[in-house]
């Protein structure tokens, strides 16, 4: 799992790159970024995965981000 002091840093320097080159963050750019894929960052975004299932609490394993961190990556993609 990514930890919120890495997650904040790498969106926060996808979100300086961004403005630099004069372009809207996207689920796909901001996936590469962090190694996952730009569905991820959809599913997250919307706070639902696979069928329109909210994201619990108890989390799968191979989660990458934690449900507390989601919130960092909505922000990007709010702030527009």
């Amino acid at each position: 799992m990514i930890n919120t002091a890495t997650l904040e840093q790498i969106v926060n320097e996808y979100n300086r790159e961004c403005r630099r080159s004069d372009r809207e963050p996207s689920y796909i750019g901001l996936g590469t970024a962090l190694g996952i894929s730009g569905q991820t960052i959809r599913h997250i975004v919307r706070g639902i995965y696979k069928e329109d299932k909210p994201y619990t609490n108890k989390p799968h394993p191979t989660r990458c981000i934690d449900n507390q961190d989601f919130n960092i990556i909505r922000a990007l993609f709010t702030e527009q």
